[in-house]
């Protein structure tokens, strides 16, 4: 499949599942994002996962989509 058919089968989440995830996939996550190679070396970017299912408003604004993380 290449760029052009993938076009026509993408799918988009709008219902999520309210629950947590496990650690372990957090931390993939994580170390993924960590391993990403930056576009500018002297620009500083921090990754961070927000946790909005026991908690509080994790996230809020006029975009805001109830999601778990």
């Amino acid at each position: 499949m290449n760029l052009y058919e993938a076009i026509f089968v993408r799918k988009t989440v709008r219902k999520f599942k309210m629950k947590l995830m496990e650690q372990s996939k957090l931390d993939g996550i994580m170390g993924f994002a960590g391993s990403i190679p930056m576009l500018f070396e002297n620009l500083a970017v921090e990754f961070k996962i927000i946790e909005n299912v026991s908690s509080g408003p994790g996230v809020s604004g006029p975009f805001h989509v109830k999601a778990p993380y």
